[in-house]
Order: C-alpha cells, then sequence, then structure tokens
C-alpha cells in the first residue's frame, strides 16, 4: 500500500530540474519515498490490529527493524 506514495514522491523529488547536489537531492528524495513507505505501512498495521497496538509500538514492530537495512540501501542506491 505504501509503494506507491513511495515511488511518486521519490520520482518527483529526484526529478527535478536542480543538478547541483544531485546525490545528495537523490538520498533525500528516497528517505522521504520510505518515510512514506513507513507511514502507510504503519497506518495500515494499526488498522488491521484493530487497537491492539499503541503507535510507538507499533513503530517499534513496523519500521525499527528495517531502518539500518533500509539506510545501507539508500546509500548503496545513491553511490
Amino acid at each position: 500500500m505504501g509503494y506507491l506514495p513511495c515511488v511518486l514522491i521519490t520520482g518527483r523529488i529526484a526529478n527535478t530540474k536542480k543538478r547541483s547536489k544531485k546525490s545528495l537531492q537523490t538520498v533525500g528524495a528516497m528517505m522521504f519515498g520510505t518515510s512514506a513507505c513507513y507511514f502507510f505501512g504503519t497506518v495500515w498495521f494499526l488498522i488491521v490490529m484493530d487497537g491492539s497496538y499503541s503507535i510507538v509500538q507499533a513503530l517499534l514492530v513496523c519500521v525499527a527493524p528495517y531502518l539500518i537495512f533500509d539506510m545501507i540501501k539508500i546509500v548503496a542506491a545513491a553511490a
């Protein structure tokens, strides 16, 4: 569910006309896109779990385990 906003946000930011600092812009675009994916995934998790988790618990389950690996993938993709 979160991949469509992820792609749209990442593509929109990464393909702006600014050419200076392009790699930094690409990393930022991927970080914003990944954040959108986390957001929609966490919201969907909370809906499916029907109030069994608090927002903090949901973030610990849905986002925290993936942060390090996603940052490594973003840096590798930018390189």
